[in-house]
């Protein structure tokens, strides 16, 4: 705030409001001192300084009440969550699983279906896509050890040559896990009008537990750019069934690779 002291706070944006607020209320050395959704306004600058200003006063044996939808921001601040909805206390206890919950509830998990407005461009048209275990399997929850498939469903009006579709998986926090394309199919086979399937498979161990987020699109050659590309429509979670993640703690990372331990003496 220094090289704005001397400007009229009546002159001042929304994101200033906030930058105030946030500067007075965190030198006060509150006991607690109750956040809400601060990250929402604001460049990557001032997001870090409240961060580390929140984790001064955590850490300085106080107790900070932070409300956000970032949960990249809650799950790096907060070691306990509330879930509310609608007024109603909805659950209690530790990050993950709280975080879990939140991301979970109201996620349509393993298929998505563009009827209403489905994306089109080029003479393509995007249907459906499924996150599944095997193929004909259940949607939507793969367990860590198991292979499962991402198959998105397409059309086209007319014979086309050389049309690609891939996709892009996210954390719940943002981060790219993964991305690719069919490329290779796409080179030698020439897509015939009507309904069209393409499936990748990923082998056992994959993923590490938790919720992820898929982006789909369309190309066609010369594949500047996608000629269709969808938002983060489709919701799946890879489980924990081996007993190490609920009972003693998550594994690190974003990957589970099967690994093989020996000692030797």
């Amino acid at each position: 705030m220094e090289k704005f002291l001397d400007t009229p706070v009546k002159r001042y944006s929304s994101g200033m409001y906030v930058r105030l607020a946030f500067a007075v209320a965190a030198h006060l050395e509150p006991e607690i001192l109750i956040v809400d959704e601060v990250l929402a306004v604001g460049d990557a600058q001032f997001q870090k300084k409240c961060l580390g200003k929140m984790q001064d006063v955590s850490k300085g044996g106080r107790t900070v009440l932070f409300v956000s939808h970032n949960m990249a921001a809650v799950k790096g601040l907060c070691t306990r969550a509330i879930l509310m909805q609608s007024g109603q206390l909805m659950m209690d206890g530790q990050i993950d699983g709280v975080i879990a919950e939140y991301l979970r509830a109201g996620n349509s998990t393993g298929k998505v279906s563009w009827t209403e407005k489905p994306p089109q461009a080029d003479g393509l048209k995007l249907l459906s896509a499924c996150v599944r275990n095997s193929p004909g399997g259940g949607e939507g929850h793969v367990a860590c050890e198991d292979p499962f498939e991402i198959a998105v469903r397409f059309t086209s009006e007319r014979p086309l040559k050389d049309v690609r579709a891939g996709f892009i998986i996210k954390t719940a926090e943002g981060v790219v896990v993964c991305g690719s394309a069919d490329a290779e199919v796409a080179a030698t086979e020439n897509l015939p009008s009507g309904e069209v399937e393409s499936v990748v498979r990923f082998t056992e161990n994959p993923l590490n537990a938790g919720m992820y987020y898929v982006q789909f699109g369309l190309s066609v050659a010369p594949h500047t750019s996608p000629s269709i590309l969808t938002d983060f429509d489709l919701c799946f979670e890879i489980e924990d069934t081996t007993g190490f993640g609920a009972e003693r703690s998550k594994q690190p990372g974003l990957f589970r690779p099967k690994l093989t331990w020996a000692r030797r003496r």
